[in-house]
């Protein structure tokens, strides 16, 4: 919904470490991603970064671009909404400290 908002072009990125997969998005430049405290070294719930250090240790396997229309299911939304409003909140205070 963000990205719908403010007309931004994204890339979800899939990538593999030994047995491990790991998913998150790429837009402008920056890696957002709300699922990365899975992982042992990650503490932080929501990451927006442009550091790419971490995420390289993920062997790419899979690229695509997020395009319009988007659908979601009506089981998903609340979840889905919950969600956008963790990452909008993060992403506004990271353009905030520019």
């Amino acid at each position: 919904m963000f990205l719908i908002e403010h007309n931004l072009k994204a890339e979800i990125v899939s990538g593999q470490r030994g047995m491990q997969t790991h998913v998150w998005v790429e837009c402008d430049g920056y890696i957002i991603d709300i699922t990365a405290d899975q992982f042992d070294e990650i503490s932080e719930k929501i990451i927006v970064t442009r550091n790419r250090n971490w995420y390289s240790t993920f062997k790419e396997q899979q690229r695509y671009t997020i395009k319009p229309p988007y659908d979601y299911f009506d089981i998903f939304k609340e979840n889905l909404l919950k969600h956008y409003k963790n990452i909008s909140e993060k992403v506004n205070s990271q353009i905030l400290v520019k």
